[in-house]
């Protein structure tokens, strides 16, 4: 069983390495920070979600961003992104 629970462990870590991106500058993601004022990260989600989307507004209730960090300038791999938004 084990070695099952290891192989798709593997397969998985794998996937969360794979680059999405890269991030010029430091993305917040602080909860004390983005709760109780306008910070870049969840300004950069909605507008990728009204982009995508093709609408004119996009309103986001913060509380769904659950990585309590600062994501540092550089590449941004899907495993910020789950950690963002796990659900």
């Amino acid at each position: 069983m084990q070695q099952h629970v290891d192989e798709y462990y593997q397969i998985l870590k794998d996937k969360m390495e794979v680059n999405l991106g890269y991030n010029a500058i430091d993305l917040e993601t602080s909860f004390k920070k983005i709760r109780v004022s306008e910070q870049n990260l969840p300004n950069f989600v909605a507008d990728l979600v009204r982009s995508a989307s093709g609408t004119d507004i996009m309103m986001l209730n913060t509380g769904t961003i659950r990585s309590d960090c600062v994501i540092p300038e550089g590449i941004l791999r899907l495993k910020e992104i789950y950690d963002m938004f796990p659900f």
